[in-house]
């Protein structure tokens, strides 16, 4: 008879127990639950600046590589800039010939070149648009052949744009009229 007593679960022991389980269930729920969702989070977090590390990555390369063009953009000869002399008026085709030929020279691509005649009263000199395309080392080069013309006085702007595989440039320049 001792053996069955042992074996047999009195109500408070059949509470208890069931306290127990529900004591571990609330235990899983309130702390294992949202210990689980927190750890979700810093694996989120973990994943975000792994990314930004790798864009801070691509960024110190771009830096490099625009180091390196300077560099040997520092290297290369200086052209010498020629007197200024106007250009005859009749003359005028030779703007966007002499454009294009120092543009075919440095491998820059030319879209278009527009003398802006908007209002023109004084005919002294001329404003050109010229919208061209290529990479920035080639840019600096095709400017000092185009400083290196008697008739042209100054760059008035330029204005770089990034394009989808190179770099897009619109540039006015004024040259002088005889």
């Amino acid at each position: 008879m001792s053996q069955l007593n042992q074996l047999s679960f009195s109500r408070n022991n059949v509470i208890f127990l069931c306290l127990c389980l529900g004591g571990l269930l609330l235990l899983v729920i309130i702390g294992i639950l949202p210990l689980n969702a927190h750890h979700r989070k810093l694996d989120q977090e973990i994943t975000e600046i792994t990314q930004q590390l790798a864009r801070q990555n691509q960024n110190q390369t771009d830096i490099a590589t625009i180091d390196n063009i300077l560099t040997k953009l520092d290297q290369q000869p200086t052209p010498q800039v020629a007197e200024l002399a106007p250009l005859p008026q009749n003359k005028t085709s030779r703007i966007t010939d002499d454009f294009r030929a120092f543009a075919k020279e440095v491998s820059l691509n030319v879209d278009r070149i527009d003398p802006l005649l908007d209002n023109k009263t004084d005919w002294s000199s001329l404003s050109v648009k010229a919208e061209c395309y290529g990479e920035l080392n080639t840019l600096r080069l095709f400017l000092l052949k185009l400083l290196s013309l008697p008739y042209v006085r100054k760059i008035d702007r330029l204005e770089i744009h990034p394009g989808t595989s190179t770099l897009r440039f619109t540039l006015i320049y004024t040259i002088d009229l005889a």
